[in-house]
């Protein structure tokens, strides 16, 4: 009876626990069933999304490679040309159709770029040489170059020269070890408003590589080719950093390299126009009489003016007050004489400087402290005085100033304008970005003359840089719609 009962109790303690062991199971059977199918939907819906996504990128890519397999640049370049007659009467596209036969032609790529490069000089271009390259004359803007700005520093070795000057123009010349640039549509509708004088002030504005800062130094280059007197600034960045600065007893400061750099300019540029002009206003021939260093004699045209502020490496003001004289006199000469007034990266003097002072703080009660303290740009003199769009004393001066996207200022900067017009400086056109590719072709950035395919490809890749397609323009070949 007890072997009996010990088997019943057994055989019911294994049925038992056989059972409980399977509810047990079902029970987190159904507990994670929701949590795993909630998971497999959510996978399967993301797959599905990467998957829609990936075939809408390749569809829109395939696209794009069948619009630029059928642009044909036949096409492009005669509704250029049509538009540019409609639009402007005194622009010949001549040079339109000239670029449209050697697209067609590959075989008469050479007789292309022959007639890509003009032997004419800056003052003598016009509406004919529209997309042509011409020699640019560094001689009458020195002050583009890097060197330039390395005097009034102690010197440093070679490669750790400071950069300034226009760093667009550095950059074509010694990529293409050539001192050629191309005379763009642009560039002449801002130097028929420059001639024609009826816009005192041009404000040049656009997205960065847009040709902005060459267009400026390219008008400088053109005015002073016409014996204009240009003053002209490669980066206002440089006046708002770099260099000493002395304080005056008013509270503002002199710095005194950056007024230097610019008398300097001038004197080199125009030593013989200034050395021929007359003084106008009294107090320039004050200010000449009470610098003490000044050397005996009577002084009175702009030439002793500027090298009365370069005579000196301790006194600031006195060099930034010639400057500023200087500007003054411009303005009361361009009466007779045509002035301009070029100023590149102009919204930099809205933005900060890197010039600053310690100020010692002692609370009460409290440990001694001291901190930087940033001058503004309306304390710098000569920062100041060149905020041209504001300024109503300059007389029939031109002004042209252009704004910077690459100099880490921010767009958005405000600019407080008097009357000045501002111009949109367009990119690249199709047929600008043709003469570019040839002419790198024959400088030898490009191995084979573009096709038609490439010039549209690289137009819509570019979206009109200049600075984006000289970077880009070793890889044209590759521009393949099956390679890309």
């Amino acid at each position: 009876a007890s072997l009996q009962q010990l088997a019943r109790y057994r055989t019911l303690h294994v049925s038992y626990f056989e059972s409980s062991n399977q509810a047990l199971c079902h029970r987190r059977a159904a507990r994670l069933q929701l949590p795993c199918r909630s998971c497999i939907f959510l996978l399967s819906t993301w797959v599905l999304l990467f998957c829609c996504r990936c075939s809408s990128q390749l569809l829109h890519t395939l696209y794009l490679a069948q619009q630029c397999r059928s642009v044909s640049s036949s096409t492009v370049l005669t509704a250029e040309a049509n538009t540019a007659a409609a639009t402007s009467s005194s622009i010949v596209p001549n040079h339109d159709l000239a670029v449209q036969s050697g697209l067609q032609q590959q075989t008469g790529s050479q007789a292309l770029l022959s007639t890509l490069i003009t032997q004419e000089t800056s003052g003598q271009l016009g509406p004919a040489h529209i997309g042509l390259y011409y020699n640019f004359d560094k001689s009458k803007v020195p002050e583009a170059f890097q060197p330039y700005h390395q005097a009034f520093y102690s010197p440093r070795p070679a490669k750790l020269q400071r950069r300034a000057g226009c760093r667009g123009l550095q950059a074509e010349f010694s990529s293409t070890h050539s001192s050629s640039l191309m005379w763009r549509r642009s560039t002449q509708e801002l130097a028929q408003v420059l001639d024609s004088a009826a816009v005192p002030q041009v404000h040049l504005k656009g997205p960065a590589g847009s040709g902005k800062s060459i267009a400026v130094v390219q008008l400088v280059e053109w005015a002073r080719s016409n014996g204009w007197l240009a003053l002209y600034v490669p980066s206002a960045v440089d006046l708002t950093r770099g260099g000493f600065f002395y304080k005056r007893p008013d509270g503002t400061y002199d710095t005194i390299i950056s007024a230097q750099h610019i008398l300097k300019s001038m004197s080199d540029s125009h030593d013989k126009q200034l050395a021929g002009m007359k003084l106008q206003l009294q107090e320039s021939r004050d200010l000449l009489g009470s610098f003490a260093g000044a050397a005996k004699g009577r002084k009175e045209t702009l030439l002793d003016l500027v090298n009365t502020g370069l005579s000196t490496d301790d006194n600031g003001q006195v060099a930034v007050e010639c400057c500023l004289q200087l500007i003054h006199e411009l303005s009361a000469a361009s009466a007779d004489t045509p002035v301009v007034l070029a100023v590149d990266d102009h919204n930099a003097l809205y933005w900060r400087t890197d010039y600053g002072t310690a100020v010692h703080k002692t609370p009460r009660g409290k440990p001694a402290y001291q901190y930087r303290k940033e001058v503004k740009v309306n304390k710098l003199n000569l920062a100041r005085a060149f905020k041209l769009l504001e300024r109503k004393d300059l007389g029939a001066c031109r002004v042209l100033v252009a704004d910077s996207c690459s100099r880490m200022i921010p767009e958005d900067v405000g600019i407080a304008a008097r009357a000045s017009v501002t111009y949109h400086m367009p990119g690249f056109s199709t047929v600008e970005t043709a003469h570019a590719l040839y002419y790198y072709h024959e400088r030898g950035l490009v191995p084979s003359p573009p096709t038609e395919q490439q010039v549209a490809a690289m137009k819509a890749l570019t979206n009109g840089s200049g600075e984006d397609l000289r970077r880009w323009c070793v890889s044209v070949t590759q521009t393949d719609m099956g390679l890309l």
